[in-house]
């Protein structure tokens, strides 16, 4: 009896602990980039290859909610994003979220960054077009799947943050509920294998210095595989990963069918029970 008390008593307590070491280390990451707040938007600084990303990411996405349109086209006329709601995960200085709202997406962006969110905001304020379409939360997802962020977003995007996050299941799981009925997920990632640990921290931090040393940590990069399991975990449905290759010479990035280094995964939440729609 006394055993299972304690059995009992350790299950009761281990989503306290996980939140706990959760929090310790999201505190650590928010530290990381606080000190990297100022070259958000130099595209020459440390940031450089995530502005250049830009060129797959935001055609990824948009793709998704405009049919029939190959990712290497040019943007459509208009506002092709327009309508779409987007939780942005992870946001930083908004690299992402000012292209993704220029589309016409109504964007709400959560970091835990403090001095990133303020050189967002300070971006956001000349820009009176944008400041009607983005919302720039101090938070967390959780925060904002516990709140009125639940079943709200036509689309999250985690980009080039789950490498960050302690815990990526609860990650995944609250990127889950953010969504609506057939609502998407989209994360790009690091894989985890020696060639990635050679080329994304070894040459890209310490020989080429493309991003400061110490930005990733090995143990928290991810394999399609695993990442699919949690996305299955969460009720989400997997669409298909892509291989991204990045060309320090010309600052480009490329789609290619191999996903040893880095990778983009796209996922879908299935439709409500009874909607034939």
């Amino acid at each position: 009896i006394l055993l299972l008390n304690r059995v009992m008593l350790a299950r009761r307590l281990l989503p306290a602990l996980r939140r706990s070491l959760s929090s310790e280390a999201s505190s650590s990451e928010a530290a990381k980039f606080d000190s990297l707040a100022q070259g958000w938007w130099n595209e020459n600084g440390p940031f450089k290859a995530l502005h250049s990303l830009n060129g797959l990411r935001v055609p990824l996405i948009r793709d998704q909610f405009v049919q029939g349109r190959p990712d290497e086209s040019p943007d459509p006329p208009g506002l092709p994003l327009d309508g779409v709601s987007v939780a942005e995960i992870g946001c930083g200085g908004g690299i992402l979220t000012e292209p993704l709202a220029r589309l016409g997406a109504s964007v709400t962006a959560v970091d835990l960054s403090a001095q990133s969110l303020a050189m967002a905001e300070s971006r956001l304020a000349r820009n009176e077009t944008l400041s009607s379409r983005v919302s720039y939360r101090l938070s967390s997802a959780n925060e904002l799947a516990a709140g009125e962020g639940r079943g709200a977003f036509d689309a999250v995007v985690l980009s080039e943050v789950i490498e960050h996050v302690a815990d990526q299941r609860a990650m995944i799981q609250d990127c889950s509920e953010l969504l609506k009925p057939e609502g998407k997920l989209f994360v790009t990632t690091l894989n985890k294998n020696p060639i990635s640990y050679a080329l994304g921290i070894v040459a890209a931090e310490r020989v080429l210095g493309l991003v400061p040393e110490g930005t990733h940590e090995y143990h928290r990069f991810i394999t399609p595989h695993d990442l699919r399991a949690l996305l299955e975990a969460a009720g989400l449905r997997h669409l298909f990963t892509r291989g991204m290759a990045y060309n320090p010479l010309f600052n480009q990035w490329t789609w290619t069918s191999l996903d040893v280094i880095n990778y983009a995964c796209v996922a879908m939440k299935p439709a409500a029970k009874g909607d034939d729609n």
